[in-house]
């Protein structure tokens, strides 16, 4: 009985009737979404991500930002916590440098920063969204973060 039972559940599998909900991130526009409801499709944008401190919700925003395939630069400086973090995400890590000198390799090395993240003050030409940890789900704030920095989003003054 319970032979048969596995049988036609693989059947099932097979055929198609478990749905499955995949999240998509392909190399040309990343998403962020379940596919049944709301859906962001970001372009490839150039991320720096400034968290002197290496904070848990800059940490996020680094996962968050390469999980829908942005390129993204991480200054800390932390070096053991910020080398572990870039490895794990595929992020590029400047240990405890001036963010102008980063912003001015990064321009050389990808073209130029479209977004900075920063929980300090930023002189760049680059848009500067400031990061604050307000506790909560840090998750769903990176992703706030994320959405607010889209180039369709231009209209947001995040200070």
């Amino acid at each position: 009985m319970a032979d048969n039972y596995l049988e036609r559940r693989m059947e099932d599998y097979r055929s198609g009737k478990f749905g499955r909900t995949v999240r998509t991130v392909n190399s040309s526009h990343g998403v962020i979404g379940d596919g049944r409801g709301f859906v962001v499709e970001f372009p490839p944008m150039r991320i720096l991500v400034i968290s002197r401190t290496l904070s848990p919700l800059a940490l996020e925003v680094v996962k968050t930002a390469r999980s829908v395939g942005c390129r993204v630069a991480l200054l800390s400086d932390e070096r053991k916590g910020g080398t572990a973090a870039a490895q794990t995400y595929g992020a590029r890590f400047y240990p405890a440098m001036d963010a102008e000198k980063v912003v001015s390799d990064i321009e050389r090395q990808w073209g130029g920063v479209d977004v900075i993240f920063s929980e300090e003050p930023v002189l760049s030409g680059a848009r500067v969204v400031t990061l604050r940890d307000l506790g909560g789900d840090r998750v769903a704030m990176a992703r706030f973060y994320l959405f607010v920095a889209h180039p369709d989003n231009s209209f947001f003054t995040v200070s």
